[in-house]
Protein backbone atom coordinates (compact mmCIF):
# COMPACT_ATOMS: atom_id res chain seq x y z
CA UNK A 1 0.00 0.00 0.00
CA UNK A 2 1.48 3.60 -0.59
CA UNK A 3 -0.49 6.85 -0.02
CA UNK A 4 0.88 10.17 -1.61
CA UNK A 5 -0.19 13.82 -2.94
CA UNK A 6 -2.31 13.47 -6.20
CA UNK A 7 -0.52 13.50 -9.58
CA UNK A 8 -2.22 14.26 -12.81
CA UNK A 9 -2.28 10.45 -14.48
CA UNK A 10 -4.20 9.93 -11.47
CA UNK A 11 -7.27 11.67 -12.29
CA UNK A 12 -8.69 8.96 -14.62
CA UNK A 13 -8.49 6.12 -12.03
CA UNK A 14 -9.85 9.25 -8.89
CA UNK A 15 -12.94 9.70 -11.23
CA UNK A 16 -14.04 5.86 -11.40
CA UNK A 17 -13.42 6.00 -8.06
CA UNK A 18 -15.93 8.50 -7.14
CA UNK A 19 -18.12 7.37 -9.72
CA UNK A 20 -18.39 4.06 -8.41
CA UNK A 21 -18.93 5.63 -4.58
CA UNK A 22 -22.04 7.65 -6.38
CA UNK A 23 -23.05 4.81 -7.85
CA UNK A 24 -24.18 3.07 -4.51
CA UNK A 25 -26.38 6.12 -3.58
CA UNK A 26 -23.76 7.16 -0.36
CA UNK A 27 -21.89 9.91 -1.80
CA UNK A 28 -23.84 12.78 -0.91
CA UNK A 29 -21.35 15.47 -2.29
CA UNK A 30 -23.31 14.74 -5.53
CA UNK A 31 -26.18 13.04 -7.30
CA UNK A 32 -24.58 12.03 -11.00
CA UNK A 33 -21.76 10.88 -12.12
CA UNK A 34 -19.30 12.92 -14.09
CA UNK A 35 -17.29 12.49 -17.13
CA UNK A 36 -13.74 12.41 -16.81
CA UNK A 37 -13.66 15.86 -18.92
CA UNK A 38 -15.71 17.84 -16.13
CA UNK A 39 -13.55 15.77 -13.50
CA UNK A 40 -10.12 16.95 -15.11
CA UNK A 41 -10.95 20.44 -14.75
CA UNK A 42 -11.43 20.14 -11.23
CA UNK A 43 -8.52 18.59 -10.01
CA UNK A 44 -6.46 20.20 -12.59
CA UNK A 45 -7.53 23.39 -11.03
CA UNK A 46 -6.31 21.38 -7.83
CA UNK A 47 -2.93 20.92 -9.03
CA UNK A 48 -2.69 24.48 -9.90
CA UNK A 49 -3.47 26.00 -6.66
CA UNK A 50 -2.36 23.95 -3.85
CA UNK A 51 -2.21 26.49 -0.81
CA UNK A 52 -5.27 25.69 0.66
CA UNK A 53 -5.73 22.62 -0.18
CA UNK A 54 -4.04 18.66 0.28
CA UNK A 55 -5.77 15.37 -1.79
CA UNK A 56 -3.94 12.12 -0.61
CA UNK A 57 -4.91 8.76 -2.89
CA UNK A 58 -4.03 5.40 -1.54
CA UNK A 59 -2.89 2.60 -4.31
CA UNK A 60 -3.22 -0.98 -3.45
CA UNK A 61 -2.63 -3.69 -5.98
CA UNK A 62 -1.62 -0.79 -8.64
CA UNK A 63 -4.95 0.56 -7.97
CA UNK A 64 -6.89 4.04 -6.41
CA UNK A 65 -8.27 1.99 -3.46
CA UNK A 66 -9.34 5.00 -1.83
CA UNK A 67 -8.63 9.08 -1.18
CA UNK A 68 -8.54 11.78 1.48
CA UNK A 69 -8.72 15.17 0.96
CA UNK A 70 -8.54 18.83 2.84
CA UNK A 71 -9.69 22.45 2.09
CA UNK A 72 -8.62 25.37 4.50
CA UNK A 73 -11.53 27.76 4.83
CA UNK A 74 -11.09 31.25 4.03
CA UNK A 75 -10.95 34.60 5.62
CA UNK A 76 -11.59 34.53 9.32
CA UNK A 77 -12.22 30.72 9.17
CA UNK A 78 -8.35 30.07 7.76
CA UNK A 79 -7.42 28.35 10.89
CA UNK A 80 -10.59 25.70 9.96
CA UNK A 81 -9.99 22.99 7.21
CA UNK A 82 -12.77 20.80 5.89
CA UNK A 83 -11.81 17.23 5.53
CA UNK A 84 -13.55 14.47 3.22
CA UNK A 85 -12.60 10.99 2.28
CA UNK A 86 -13.82 7.89 0.64
CA UNK A 87 -13.31 4.00 0.12
CA UNK A 88 -13.55 1.54 -2.96
CA UNK A 89 -16.27 -0.99 -1.80
CA UNK A 90 -13.84 -3.92 -2.13
CA UNK A 91 -11.07 -1.96 0.25
CA UNK A 92 -12.94 -0.75 3.03
CA UNK A 93 -13.17 -2.75 6.78
CA UNK A 94 -9.15 -3.38 5.68
CA UNK A 95 -7.42 0.05 7.58
CA UNK A 96 -7.14 2.80 4.48
CA UNK A 97 -9.65 4.86 6.02
CA UNK A 98 -7.51 5.00 9.23
CA UNK A 99 -4.31 5.17 7.10
CA UNK A 100 -5.80 8.17 4.74
CA UNK A 101 -6.79 10.22 7.62
CA UNK A 102 -3.72 9.56 9.90
CA UNK A 103 -1.66 11.17 6.70
CA UNK A 104 -3.79 13.68 6.29
CA UNK A 105 -4.26 14.54 10.15
CA UNK A 106 -0.12 14.83 9.98
CA UNK A 107 0.23 17.01 6.90
CA UNK A 108 -2.36 19.42 8.68
CA UNK A 109 -0.70 19.67 11.71
CA UNK A 110 2.60 20.81 9.41
CA UNK A 111 0.32 23.33 7.74
CA UNK A 112 -0.80 24.54 11.45
CA UNK A 113 -4.55 23.85 11.41
CA UNK A 114 -6.06 24.59 14.57
CA UNK A 115 -9.43 22.56 14.04
CA UNK A 116 -10.53 20.26 11.17
CA UNK A 117 -14.16 19.21 10.28
CA UNK A 118 -16.19 17.06 8.36
CA UNK A 119 -19.62 16.57 7.53
CA UNK A 120 -21.09 12.69 7.38
CA UNK A 121 -24.45 11.66 7.01
CA UNK A 122 -26.14 9.36 9.96
CA UNK A 123 -26.11 6.47 7.90
CA UNK A 124 -22.53 6.44 7.52
CA UNK A 125 -21.28 4.56 10.63
CA UNK A 126 -17.60 3.19 9.64
CA UNK A 127 -16.83 7.24 9.17
CA UNK A 128 -18.67 8.37 12.37
CA UNK A 129 -16.83 5.63 13.96
CA UNK A 130 -13.10 6.77 12.48
CA UNK A 131 -13.73 10.21 13.46
CA UNK A 132 -14.67 9.24 16.64
CA UNK A 133 -11.26 7.39 17.05
CA UNK A 134 -9.55 10.19 16.25
CA UNK A 135 -10.82 12.35 18.67
CA UNK A 136 -13.39 14.57 16.53
CA UNK A 137 -16.14 14.71 18.15
CA UNK A 138 -20.13 15.85 17.00
CA UNK A 139 -20.57 19.28 17.34
CA UNK A 140 -23.61 20.04 15.07
CA UNK A 141 -26.51 18.34 13.32
CA UNK A 142 -28.94 19.21 10.73
CA UNK A 143 -32.17 17.03 10.90
CA UNK A 144 -33.11 15.33 7.42
CA UNK A 145 -30.23 17.49 5.82
CA UNK A 146 -30.24 14.71 3.29
CA UNK A 147 -31.93 13.05 1.57
CA UNK A 148 -31.39 9.71 -0.69
CA UNK A 149 -33.43 8.46 -2.47
CA UNK A 150 -37.22 8.60 -0.86
CA UNK A 151 -35.44 8.85 2.74
CA UNK A 152 -34.18 11.87 4.66
CA UNK A 153 -30.90 11.29 7.61
CA UNK A 154 -29.34 14.09 9.42
CA UNK A 155 -26.22 15.62 7.98
CA UNK A 156 -23.89 15.90 11.25
CA UNK A 157 -20.67 17.79 11.47
CA UNK A 158 -17.59 16.67 13.43
CA UNK A 159 -14.82 19.10 14.44
CA UNK A 160 -11.42 18.11 15.59
CA UNK A 161 -10.13 21.21 17.62
CA UNK A 162 -6.29 21.36 18.85
CA UNK A 163 -4.99 19.44 16.49
CA UNK A 164 -1.56 21.08 16.84
CA UNK A 165 -1.52 19.35 20.10
CA UNK A 166 0.81 15.80 19.46
CA UNK A 167 -1.39 13.00 20.67
CA UNK A 168 0.09 10.95 23.19
CA UNK A 169 -2.05 7.87 21.74
CA UNK A 170 -0.68 5.81 19.28
CA UNK A 171 -2.19 6.55 15.88
CA UNK A 172 -0.48 4.29 12.95
CA UNK A 173 -3.62 2.31 11.57
CA UNK A 174 -3.47 -1.48 12.12
CA UNK A 175 -3.52 -2.20 8.30
CA UNK A 176 -5.01 -5.86 6.88
CA UNK A 177 -3.86 -7.79 4.10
Amino acid sequence: MEIRELEKKDIPELNKLLNSIVEEGIYFARNEKRTLKEEKNLFETYLRKKNGKLMFVCLKNNEIAGFSSATRKQGKRNHVWEISYCIKKEYRKKGLGSALLSKLLDHLRDKDAEQVIAWVIEINKPSINLLNKYGFEETGRIKNGIKIGENYCDYILFQKRNILAKSTKKTSPNIKK
